[in-house]
């Protein structure tokens, strides 16, 4: 598989995540404590998701 097969599966794999993540921050089901976990994740997941979308980028022009 070529890298940028490899980071498109990839990123569809981390979108995926990131929307579960964002459903669990968003629902008042997460317990105390698990909340600010959560938003945290989610952070990390979304900032992991542009890093990635660049790579892809780069990755599609070479």
């Amino acid at each position: 598989m070529d890298s940028s097969a490899e980071l498109s599966s990839l990123l569809a794999t981390l979108e995926d995540v990131t929307v579960r993540v964002t459903h669990l921050v968003e629902s008042s089901e997460s317990k105390d404590g698990v909340d600010a976990e959560l938003v945290q994740l989610e952070r990390s997941l979304t900032g992991s998701l542009r890093k990635l979308r660049r790579a892809l980028k780069s990755a599609q022009q070479s």
